[in-house]
């Protein structure tokens, strides 16, 4: 039994599981192209295990239907579930998941009894993934011998050797320590780019999944909220959750202004009532009436701060006082006390001058960089 689309590596349509009655994956609809990255990014409990679980064929949805290469391997309409060791998956898990008392080698070639390869094909394959990974000079060593870092290059090469046609990765590098996680997220990266294998990465990480990912797929309570590339989604977040989820922003409550349908729109920011501080600008279309309350977003790093000088305020500046100012080596990081209450936070990299906290200071918010949620928490595009 197979699927059309020659393009597509996996397709999940309409899948939902279930728990005591509540659901952990909600109508989730997703096709992972042929040789991409696609990260499930989301909090603890928001559904993106049990998708990837369902995936693999350790999960038996309540509904839906898989495709993998084609192949369908579940189906509840039809009470079809393919075993999780016919579906030509390699899992790397958390946990390693490798074996002690085995060598390095060993355990790679394990994975490939089960393909039942003549030995000769099974050794010159081991041999190049060992290769691959740089592991050769570990070949002979007992795995628990190994590092943090070298016990998950094992894992990864054991799931390699069986060429799968789509890799998934639970959380690889969650038990590493932050320079080792960083080294091997450069490493996993440029792996990929040289095997174009098609893979499927689950992270509560924000930055892994920047940096990995060709799409991300956030979810929230068992659904997909956007789907789309970094750096659409970090810049074009389509709601609330989404933006904050990604990283530090700013929230601001506000009133709209002024504006037209499908052009920018001017929001009376500082308290929900529009009353204070200044209009912020914004190239966000109008998709509401005037006085509606809205809640501006920028991030830390698009934002402008200066000295303050003695010129009049005007639209897209906010005067305030640093209440903080924290030197981290590459940048700044600075939390300013706004003139109508709020505490922003800005980042700046460089080699700007140190603003000393009580320094009087004006923001600049480029209206470019600002996003503009309704009272739903929906981004206006």
């Amino acid at each position: 039994m197979t699927s059309a689309d020659a393009n597509v590596s996996v397709e999940i349509t309409a899948l939902r599981k279930t728990f005591n009655g509540k659901a952990a994956v909600d109508g989730v609809d997703l096709s992972v192209r042929q040789g991409e990255t696609l990260v499930l990014l989301g909090p603890s409990g928001c559904g993106k295990t049990t998708t990837m679980r369902s995936i693999v064929g350790l999960e038996d949805p309540d509904e839906g239907r898989i495709t993998i290469d084609g192949r369908v391997v579940f189906d509840s309409s039809k009470r079809l579930h393919i075993p999780a060791n016919e579906r030509g998956i390699g899992m790397v898990f958390q946990s390693y998941a490798i074996w002690p008392h085995m060598t390095v080698r060993q355990n790679v070639q394990f994975s490939l009894k089960i393909q039942k390869l003549a030995k000769r094909e099974s050794d010159e394959r081991v041999d190049r993934t060992l290769e691959l990974l740089g592991l050769t000079e570990l070949g002979p060593r007992p795995a628990s011998l190994l590092s943090g870092g070298q016990m998950q290059r094992v894992a990864l090469a054991r799931s390699l050797a069986m060429r799968p046609s789509v890799l998934v990765l639970d959380e690889p590098l969650s038990n590493l320590d932050a320079r080792l996680r960083e080294r091997l997220r450069i490493e996993l990266k440029e792996l990929h780019e040289s095997l174009k294998t098609t893979s499927i990465y689950v992270t509560h990480d924000q930055g892994e999944a920047l940096a990995l990912a060709d799409r991300i797929g956030v979810m929230h309570d068992g659904k997909i909220v956007q789907l789309t590339d970094p750096v659409t989604l970090y810049r074009r977040p389509a709601t609330q959750f989404v933006a904050d989820f990604l990283g530090a922003t700013n929230f601001l409550p506000g009133v709209l202004a002024t504006g037209k349908d499908g052009t920018g729109c001017g929001v009376r920011w500082g308290t929900d009532d529009g009353q204070s501080a200044a209009t912020v600008q914004t190239t966000c279309p109008m998709r509401g009436a005037v006085g509606d309350k809205v809640t501006l977003s920028i991030r830390p790093e698009a934002i402008g701060i200066a000295a303050a000088g003695g010129e009049p305020a005007a639209d897209n500046t906010v005067e305030g006082v640093v209440a903080v100012a924290s030197f981290m080596g590459d940048h700044t990081q600075y939390v300013v006390e706004s003139s109508a209450g709020q505490r922003i936070q800005v980042k700046r990299t460089g080699n700007d001058d140190l603003l000393e906290r009580g320094t009087k200071v004006r923001l600049t918010l480029p209206p470019a960089a600002v996003r503009v949620f309704d009272i739903e928490g929906q981004a206006w595009y």
